[in-house]
């Protein structure tokens, strides 16, 4: 008599809690997926804006070595938060004497 009244109960709960768990899972991968697309994201954005930064300084640095009279550059690199930044100048061709040199700058890592 009891396994009559419970036995049509039973499957349907367990369908029901089989159901939840998956969709449960789902979202849970979902919010997983997104956290991780978020944090790639800022790992670029965070190496952009040190590029930037080292960028700048390189051309502070080209700037006082034209102030001391030199005229060629020589590239450099950089080692910040375990990445290599790379600082290569190519000098511009134009201008005679007491012309503004020129120069550009790539910025790699």
């Amino acid at each position: 008599m009891i396994r009559r009244e419970y036995g049509s109960e039973r499957g349907v709960i367990l369908l029901t809690v089989i159901a939840a768990v998956m969709l449960m899972s789902i979202l849970v991968l979902g919010v997983l997926s997104r956290n991780y697309s978020q944090a790639l994201i800022s790992e670029r954005e965070r190496k952009h804006l040190q590029a930037e930064l080292i960028a700048k300084k390189a051309l502070w640095w080209a700037r006082e070595i034209y102030a001391g009279g030199s005229t060629t550059l020589t590239d450099f690199s950089e080692y910040v938060d375990g990445t290599t930044y790379s600082v290569h100048y190519t000098q511009v061709a134009g201008g005679g004497p007491g012309a503004t040199r020129a120069f550009t700058m790539d910025v790699s890592y």
